[in-house]
């Protein structure tokens, strides 16, 4: 029998929030460097340690922060996020179990861009022996803090066997040429390959609010020449989207529309998808499409991930692009 390998891995614990110090005490300078920092170096000089694993805390003061500038954040309380599971789930699989996990044999990934490095090395790492079929687009990458904008570390990963590949779609089959060249100049794409379906020029409104490019948006919904299913009216963020809706539900029942069954709200509670007029936010409505969109979003707003949220917006049109800047 083969003699096992023995690893020592040093689980730095340093996710309080320090309320009997009354102050951070992990930041506290002591001796010219912080406590955080004297105890990692302390792990790494021990010749017995292989490997430190240093559990953290949200950052609460950067959060209250970002809410004291008027934008908004939640502060999560007691919930835990897809990084919080992946940390448990490398601490649980290098104390407790020795063996892979053996119930999965292939892992399909969607939206990859989604999710940052630490979800693909635990899952690398606690599914040893499985294979992946991953895709996504980087240029919908929402998360720049902690998404993919590339795919060469994931690549260095994951591609290491002799028949892994890797394999670059630049051909749009969704949207029609006039709506795939709007939305590759958003984000200044100039390799894309154009699948030649024609349709309407992508028409761009500068109008005075929500209210006024909604009202355009109902004149030239679900045109009678048109055999529209779908369309969506998406906007930057959630409370903007609920602000459309009961301004839409109003608009809509002055024509004879059926709001109760053609209009609906879709939000992170949504558990359904229906046809009709759908209104939602540019991140909500990832992997959906629909027959008509209305993007609508502040004028004059150039900051990389707006012009992404526009991109995202955009791409969701088969046939009909309507952009309205407010």
């Amino acid at each position: 029998m083969s003699e096992v390998e023995k690893r020592v891995t040093a689980v730095l614990v340093a996710a309080g929030s320090s309320t009997r110090m009354g102050f951070d005490k992990l930041s506290f300078d002591l001796g010219g460097e912080t406590v955080v920092q004297r105890s990692i170096r302390a792990f790494a000089e021990c010749p017995l340690v292989d490997e430190i694993v240093l559990v953290a805390g949200k950052n609460r003061e950067f959060l209250e922060q970002q809410a004291e500038k008027g934008k908004a954040v939640e502060v999560p309380e007691n919930s835990f996020d897809v990084y919080d599971l992946a940390a448990l789930a490398y601490l649980y699989k290098r104390i407790k179990e020795n063996d892979p996990v053996r119930e999965a044999s292939h892992v399909v990934i969607d939206e990859a861009q989604d999710f940052g490095m630490m979800a693909y090395q635990v899952l690398h790492y606690c599914l040893r022996d499985c294979t992946y079929t991953i895709m996504g687009d980087t240029s919908q990458n929402i998360h720049f803090s902690y998404g993919l904008n590339d795919w060469e570390e994931l690549k260095k990963l994951i591609l290491t066997g002799t028949y892994d590949a890797f394999g670059v779609l630049r051909k749009s089959y969704r949207n029609t040429v006039e709506i795939a060249s709007y939305a590759a100049n958003l984000i200044g794409v100039t390799d894309l390959e154009l699948f030649e379906r024609h349709g309407m020029p992508v028409l761009q409104r500068d109008v005075t609010d929500l209210e006024a490019a909604l009202r355009e948006a109902v004149d030239t919904l679900f045109p009678d020449e048109k055999t529209y299913e779908t369309a969506a009216v998406i906007v930057p963020d959630e409370k903007t989207a609920e602000r459309a809706y009961l301004i839409l539900r109003e608009i809509l029942a002055e024509k004879d529309f059926d709001c109760g069954k053609r209009l609906s709200w879709l939000n992170r509670d949504s558990s359904s998808f229906k046809k009709g007029l759908t209104v939602t936010t540019f991140y909500l409505a990832k992997g959906l499409e629909f027959d008509q969109v209305f993007s609508i979003f502040p004028k004059d707003e150039k900051r990389e991930i707006m012009m992404q949220a526009q991109y995202i917006a955009a791409t969701r049109a088969l046939h009909e692009l309507r952009v309205y800047h407010i």
